[in-house]
């Protein structure tokens, strides 16, 4: 019954992006009992795709399309994809969807404070940022890059990711959505990635999964700092923005 309710809002976006429309899908999909707001497995698609296995991407993004159906990013590589495979018609359809999805998402604020974009993944926030719809409408490239992302709880109760632009300006997100998820946090809940934030992690794994997910890029230097008897690791990026780890569970000795 759900899956019907998603794929009706689903078609609704994609013949009319509006705010309307784009909320009418993510509170559907929040709804989803496939729906993990600390899911990474966007990422599997992508490294398919830079290696090559084209088939073995498509197979992953059948795998995971139900639980990723609103991210514009997850509908832009399996485009790509398709493209890849020679199925053409498929692909502009993908790619339009994508492109509905990221015109959905900008229809629900202007990213300021008392009005910000509404997403359900963290991953959408860094999509959009790339874009601004124009006053027909239209999406527009931007050259906005985010040096610093701060999860805060608003005095009325809502959860807000704000942006740090290198300009010195800021974007907001209302994730409430996502913070609102029942189940235990995950690390994408866990904290934001700054120094007085950092991400609760259980696998060394993930500093290699986080900054692909979220910044499309790999840091240029890795350190590891100790802090009241604690052991992060921090990355350093090119565009200075900085990822910190709390990795004292793997250098704590186990006490006997």
């Amino acid at each position: 019954m759900q899956e019907r309710v998603i794929l009706f809002a689903l078609r609704q976006l994609f013949n009319r992006p509006s705010r309307e429309s784009y909320l009418e899908l993510a509170q559907a999909v929040v709804a989803s009992p496939q729906y993990d707001p600390d899911s990474l497995a966007v990422n599997s698609v992508d490294e398919f795709l830079e290696e090559g296995e084209i088939e073995k991407a498509l197979n992953r993004f059948t795998a995971i399309a139900n639980h990723w159906i609103a991210s514009p990013r997850m509908h832009t590589l399996a485009g790509v994809a398709l493209e890849q495979y020679g199925d053409n018609e498929k692909a502009r359809f993908e790619l339009k969807m994508a492109t509905a999805l990221t015109t959905g998402i900008l229809s629900t604020g202007d990213g300021s404070v008392l009005n910000p974009y509404v997403v359900t993944r963290v991953s959408d926030e860094y999509d959009v940022l790339g874009y601004r719809l124009t006053v027909n409408g239209e999406l527009e490239p931007t050259s906005r890059v985010s040096v610093e992302r701060q999860l805060q709880r608003m005095g009325d109760g809502r959860w807000m990711d704000q942006h740090r632009l290198s300009d010195g300006s800021s974007v907001w997100f209302d994730v409430s959505m996502m913070m609102s998820h029942p189940g235990e946090k995950g690390v994408l809940r866990s904290g934001d990635g700054r120094e007085e934030s950092p991400f609760q992690i259980t696998s060394l794994r993930l500093e290699y999964e986080l900054p692909r997910y979220l910044l499309k890029d790999a840091p240029q230097e890795k350190e590891l700092v100790t802090r009241d008897d604690r052991y992060y690791d921090v990355q350093r990026f090119a565009n200075g923005s900085e990822l910190w780890y709390d990795v004292t569970g793997f250098h704590r000795r186990p006490t006997s």
